[in-house]
Parts: structure tokens; sequence; C-alpha cells
């Protein structure tokens, strides 16, 4: 019979404390392939138990697990008695061994009902717990949950950091963004742009019955060289305005005036002329 691994009897004890950091990486590593999750999201934490180092899985795991494996789950129950609430839920999972295509197994939870706010919270911290329970149960990983922390007393438990080689590969540093580069100032209109686009608001208007010395007066200038780019967006406001016939104040057209050719009204002299 050959000798076994240092990895596998590690993993036969549930106690990782003699493996160098080299082989927790292996042992890390290994899991996450077997098992088809990403390693670099962490879906395995240390944590030292009853005085064994071993590993139990995050809730970052049991979510990559139901995804990659397809597994879907059911929750039969979910009763309140005796100041607890217990939830009973299935796993299934797609199986072309089984004669009906699925694979399933079931799995309980029963956690401390509580008062108040409580009471719901810890409705949903039971069914939380029982679908990741059931979860690494149907697709065959023997560790504890991350929510099943909570029910050990703290003194059987010391949370232990990944030994920095194995987080210098699970776990690189983020890089470093780089500076976004600054907007670039808009350069300054030439007086001879501002005239000609000064024009080509006068054109605009002019369909409109506004005449050019109208459009200076309405904008507070002297000369279309003095138009820049927050006077042209005063005149994009107030060009749809005056299209649909609502002039502003200064822009009204000019009144035609009809007194030149129409002839003065006869003279008292000429009243009861024969």
């Amino acid at each position: 019979m050959s000798e076994m691994l240092p990895v596998e009897l590690a993993m036969m004890m549930n106690d990782v404390a003699s493996l160098s950091p080299q082989e927790r990486l292996h042992l890390v590593k290994r899991l996450c392939e077997s098992l088809g999750l990403n390693p670099l999201t962490n879906p395995f934490q240390y944590i030292r138990l009853n005085g064994r180092l071993t590993l139990y899985a995050t809730k970052g795991c049991t979510d990559q697990l139901r995804r990659v494996h397809g597994v879907s789950i059911e929750v039969l129950e979910n009763v309140i008695k005796d100041g607890r609430i217990r939830t009973h839920v299935r796993a299934t999972v797609p199986d072309e061994r089984q004669p009906s295509g699925l694979r399933s197994d079931e799995d309980f939870a029963s956690v401390s009902l509580g008062k108040g706010s409580d009471a719901l919270n810890n409705e949903m911290k039971a069914i939380t717990k029982a679908k990741r329970r059931v979860t690494l149960s149907i697709v065959g990983l023997g560790l504890l949950d991350e929510s099943e922390l909570e029910t050990i007393p703290r003194e059987r438990i010391q949370q232990v950091e990944a030994p920095p080689e194995v987080k210098a590969v699970l776990m690189p540093p983020k890089k470093e963004e780089k500076p976004k580069p600054k907007p670039k100032k808009k350069k300054a209109r030439t007086p001879a742009a501002n005239k000609k686009s000064f024009v080509g608001a006068v054109g605009a208007f002019e369909e409109y019955g506004v005449t050019e010395e109208q459009l200076l007066a309405f904008l507070g200038i002297e000369a279309p060289v003095q138009f820049d780019e927050s006077l042209a967006e005063k005149l994009r406001e107030a060009y749809p305005v005056v299209a649909r016939g609502q002039y502003p104040k200064g822009l009204e057209p000019a009144m035609v005036s009809c007194t030149a050719d129409v002839p003065p009204p006869p003279g008292a002299d000429m009243a009861g002329v024969e």
C-alpha cells in the first residue's frame, strides 16, 4: 500500500496545520478545480476549531456551487416549534446515471426564533443555512458552512488568516487604477468665429421677422464679435419659442406702418359742397 500524501492525510484528519504554505495552496487549488470553483473569489477560509486547523466554505463557495452544478433547492417545510425555526429543504442536480435524470438530497436547519424583528431575520437565516448545508452535501463537500460558525461557542473558534504565500496567489493585491486624464479646456472662440456664428443665428431668426438689431439688443451686446457660447445658448432657448409664435420680450416682429399710402381725410371746408 502506497504511503498517503500529506495533503490527503490532512483532509482525512480534517487538520491542515501540518501542511506547509505551498501544500495548503495546492490543497485549495485541488478543491477548487475538482468543484469548478474560482479560487480568486476566496471560496474557502481557514479556521481553528477545537485545536484543529481546518477549512470552511464561505457564502461565495455555496453560491458558486449552485450555479456551476445546476443545484435547484426546494423548501419542503419551514415551521416554528418550541421557540425554534425548523427548515427542511431538498436539493436536486442533473444526473444521467439516475433513471429520472436527477439526483436529490435533503437537509435540515434549526435556528432560535428570537423576538421582535429578530424573528423575521432568523426565519430567513434558517432557510439560508439549510440551503447552504444541502448544497455542500449534494456536491459531496464535507466542510463546515460559514453560517454554521454562529452556532459554535466562540471559545472553540479561532479565525486564522491564510499564509502569505497563499494570499499572494489566491488574494493578489488590487491593481492601482491610473488617474483619469483631466478634460482639456476648450479654446476660446476667435472674434471671427463669434461673428460667423451670430450671422447664422440672424438668418434663422429673420424668417420670423426678428432683425439683427433686435438680437443685439436682446443679448445686450453692441457688435457680432461679442457673441460667445453663453449667448448662443440663450438664442438656442429662445428660437423654439419664437418658432411657435410666442415672442420673448424684445424679439417681437416689427409692425408694418400703413399710414404712408393712405390719403388724409377730407377737410372740413369740403363738407356739404354740392
